[in-house]
C-alpha cells in the first residue's frame, strides 16, 4: 500500500472519529434524563467506521515497514500506532521508492 493511501486513510478515519467524538459530547450535553437513541447510534457507527480506516492504515503502514526491512519502524507504529502514524508519514521508510542507481534483482 503505498503512504499516499496510507494518508488517506488514516486523516479520513481520524476525522471520523473527531466527529465522532464531538457528536457523543453534544449527545451527552444536550440530554438531561433521557439518551437520544437515534444520535447514539450515528456516533457509534461513524466511530466504527473511523476507528477501521485508521486500523486499515496501520496495518499498510506495518506492512510497508516490513518491506523495507525497517524494523525499528515496525516497532514504533506497532507499540504507538496513533501517535506514531503520522510521523511515519512524513518521514517513515517507502518500500516503493526507487533506490538512486541500485538495481533490484528479478526472480
Amino acid at each position: 500500500m503505498r503512504k499516499k493511501t496510507i494518508g488517506a486513510l488514516y486523516f479520513i478515519g481520524l476525522t471520523f472519529w473527531i466527529v465522532s467524538l464531538v457528536i457523543f459530547i453534544l449527545v451527552l450535553a444536550t440530554s438531561r434524563s433521557q439518551l437520544n437513541i437515534g444520535p447514539l447510534v450515528a456516533e457509534i457507527v461513524i466511530g466504527w467506521i473511523g476507528g477501521i480506516l485508521m486500523m486499515i492504515s496501520w496495518v499498510g503502514a506495518l506492512i510497508n515497514s516490513a518491506r523495507a526491512g525497517q524494523w525499528k519502524w515496525f516497532l514504533w507504529v506497532f507499540f504507538l500506532s496513533v501517535f506514531v502514524l503520522g510521523v511515519y508519514l512524513f518521514r517513515g521508510p517507502d518500500p516503493y521508492k526507487k533506490a538512486g542507481n541500485e538495481s533490484v534483482p528479478l526472480m
